[in-house]
């Protein structure tokens, strides 16, 4: 079952939610839906919306979760302490 769920994991759309906080940048979240590039690799296109005001929804195929704080950051969002 878990080699399954391996091999399935780029075809399985992931939902992700990260709590933020500040201010976003200037289409920061068209951005990151369209898919960029971070650390050398092509990040997958996704689907982003606001959950609450702290929380930031990310639903992709592909995408990995200890992706999201470099993304966060370099799109102008910070971590909460």
């Amino acid at each position: 079952m878990v080699r399954k769920l391996n091999e399935d994991a780029a075809l399985l759309e992931q939902e992700l939610v990260a709590e933020v906080k500040g201010t976003i940048a200037p289409n920061g979240l068209a951005r990151l839906g369209r898919g960029l590039v971070f650390e050398g690799r092509a990040l997958p296109q996704a689907r982003v919306s606001w959950q609450s005001e702290t929380r930031l929804r990310i639903a992709a195929k592909g995408i990995a979760p200890e992706w999201v704080p470099g993304c966060a950051r370099r799109w102008g969002w910070s971590s909460p302490r």
